[in-house]
């Protein structure tokens, strides 16, 4: 099947209510804006940026910026507010900030850039999905965006990989990774993970019914690369047929860190897995390919045949 992704939706350009499908920018007068220290530790570099799902690449999900703190944060106002379009499922999405522009999607796979300080649209771009999303459990929603390399990395609810180019909006390639007609789980729900030059694409599957998959895409050019089952098909570990019908879901970004973040061990991995709640540190993720041990499988971004278990 082929898809039109020219298409563009027309949204709103007034919002009569602030609803959960609304970007919202929020102002505090407090004068110049801090920089990183010259020698950032560990989790606090790029500190004026929000360049990737976790924001650095051991996960921290931390911000070392200290204007805004619990004497002076009743004192923020609503700067501008941006109306994503259709609220179906609202906005689930890890806002990308690079260089004062806020790459966002919200639902029905929409794209845009934004000028952070004023909330204009810089560029827009809405993919045509499948019909047959409409049958999907869940309306069609995404946990943000990549940006590297200059473009702008989308995966679609109907497992999809979309590259856009950073400045313009303007598509620049796309690939069809899962069967999405035939298999109701091999669907994209969050952005992919760049890794050097290469993406990887975690599928949702797990309750979905279907087992999980890692996809590695070529970065500039969208050529697939390889493909990993991220359940170990052996009747152990999963008896009869379980295996084909869940279990495994690679829906949470993973993390690549190309300069040694794990003690004794080749740099260049992804993690694929989670502990309880997604609040483990990262030595201590669940294994995805065995779902009682608390083992952690390590995938080589270039070699998904090359596995290290810790």
């Amino acid at each position: 099947m082929t898809h039109d992704t020219s298409s563009y939706g027309k949204w709103p350009t007034g919002c009569a209510v602030v609803s959960c499908a609304a970007i919202v920018g929020l102002v505090l007068s407090l004068g110049s804006i801090t920089t990183a220290a010259q020698v950032p530790a560990s989790g606090t570099e790029d500190a004026n940026n929000w360049p990737q799902y976790h924001r650095t690449s051991n996960a921290w999900r931390y911000s070392p910026l200290e204007q805004i703190n619990k004497t002076n944060v009743g004192k923020l106002k609503v700067a501008w507010i941006r109306q994503g379009g259709d609220i179906t499922h609202g906005i689930q999405e890890t806002p990308i900030v690079v260089d004062g522009v806020v790459y966002s999607i919200t639902a029905q796979n929409r794209v845009a850039a934004l000028d952070a300080r004023s909330g204009k649209e810089i560029w827009r771009f809405e993919p045509r999905l499948d019909p047959l999303t409409k049958k999907v459990l869940f309306s069609p929603y995404s946990r943000g965006v990549t940006v590297g390399r200059g473009k702008v990395f989308i995966a679609t609810v109907d497992g999809r990989g979309i590259a856009l180019d950073q400045k313009t909006g303007e598509e620049v390639w796309q690939v069809h990774l899962t069967d999405f007609t035939n298999c109701h789980g091999c669907n994209f729900t969050s952005p992919p993970v760049l890794a050097g030059d290469v993406l990887t694409f975690g599928s949702t599957a797990g309750e979905l019914a279907t087992a999980g998959k890692i996809y590695g895409v070529d970065a500039d050019s969208g050529k697939k690369l390889w493909e990993f089952e991220t359940i170990k098909r052996d009747q152990k570990s999963w008896p009869g047929e379980s295996g084909k019908y869940g279990g495994g879901g690679a829906w949470l970004p993973g993390t690549y860190e190309s300069e040694g973040l794990l003690r004794n061990r080749q740099s260049g991995k992804e993690f694929c897995g989670r502990g309880p709640g997604g609040r483990q540190p990262l030595h201590r993720l669940g294994d995805c390919s065995r779902p009682k041990d608390r083992r952690v499988e390590m995938v080589p971004a270039g070699d998904p045949t090359r596995r290290v278990g810790l």
